[in-house]
């Protein structure tokens, strides 16, 4: 009775302050931050809750829409989900062209769930730069988005931790959508760069106007059944060598021509390739 009564007195505590809401489940505790968008300082109360806050959850509810000066999200050994709480037609982080939206670092690992993600600018990584991280995307849309090197969307790098030792920077497509994003040099959508992994499964999909950019480490992973209608992804191979491995599959997918055939690759010098059955590039 005094545990809940204790928290019960949090609840009301937190609620009363306006910042959040709480729900504590014997040792398993759960705080959520909402983010009402279109009102002055949603980009700063959304960039102080994902980098420091006592959160394990952001719900957006709006459009959260970067300022002038704005600068990225650096997220550094966090762990959130971020929501939207309508969906990603409503709810929307908009980094309106100021500056890049995620950074994550030091094997941070960021949820998202209707919500669009759009308008980041930078480099490398418009919408993100995922170095040893993960990235997960259940469903939303990331789109217009721009890098001005590579990673129109996305752009996936490892970091050391010790001598030889590296966490992969890796993406996970359960659903969502990546499209209508631009990069100068490579990697329209999702550019992955040394040791990566891109996941995919369900209903996820790369448009046809965005492409993924391998290194010559990452293969596409296939999670699961693959549910969208016509091509999954295009796939930009750092060279173009028959017999390369690029896509393989875990949790008992089974790997042959059909599911090979959901993914396009780019053309080179005018030469058509494709996946074969067993997940390698053979040219056409």
């Amino acid at each position: 009775m005094k545990k809940i009564l204790n928290i019960l007195i949090f609840t009301l505590v937190l609620f009363l302050s306006g910042g959040f809401i709480i729900s504590c489940e014997d040792s398993d505790e759960s705080v959520v931050k909402v983010i009402k968008g279109n009102s002055p300082g949603a980009w700063k109360e959304l960039k102080e809750a994902l980098e420091s806050g006592p959160y394990s959850e952001i719900k957006i509810d709006g459009i959260v829409k970067a300022p002038e000066g704005a600068k990225q999200i650096l997220m550094r050994s966090r762990y959130l989900d971020i929501k939207g709480k309508s969906g990603a037609n409503h709810d929307m982080i908009d980094a309106n062209g100021k500056c890049r939206i995620f950074y994550l670092e030091k094997e941070s690992i960021l949820t998202i769930d209707k919500v669009t993600l759009k308008g980041g600018n930078a480099d490398k990584g418009g919408c993100a730069y995922v170095k040893g991280s993960e990235f997960i995307i259940n469903s939303g849309i990331v789109r217009d988005n721009t890098a001005t090197d590579a990673g129109g969307g996305l752009y996936l790098t490892d970091e050391p931790r010790e001598p030889n030792v590296y966490s992969m920077g890796t993406l996970t497509m359960n659903g969502g959508i990546i499209k209508s994003n631009n990069a100068s040099n490579g990697g329209k959508g999702v550019y992955c760069h040394q040791s990566t992994g891109f996941q995919i499964s369900g209903s996820a999909q790369v448009a046809s106007d965005n492409d993924i950019q391998l290194s010559y480490e990452t293969k596409i992973e296939v999670l699961g059944k693959l549910t969208s209608i016509g091509t999954v992804a295009t796939i930009t191979p750092s060279f173009y060598s028959g017999g390369e491995k690029i896509l393989k599959t875990s949790n008992g997918v089974v790997l042959n021509q059909e599911l090979a055939d959901k993914f396009d690759i780019t053309p080179k010098n005018g030469v058509n390739w494709h996946i074969d059955g067993k997940g390698k590039l053979q040219q056409e």
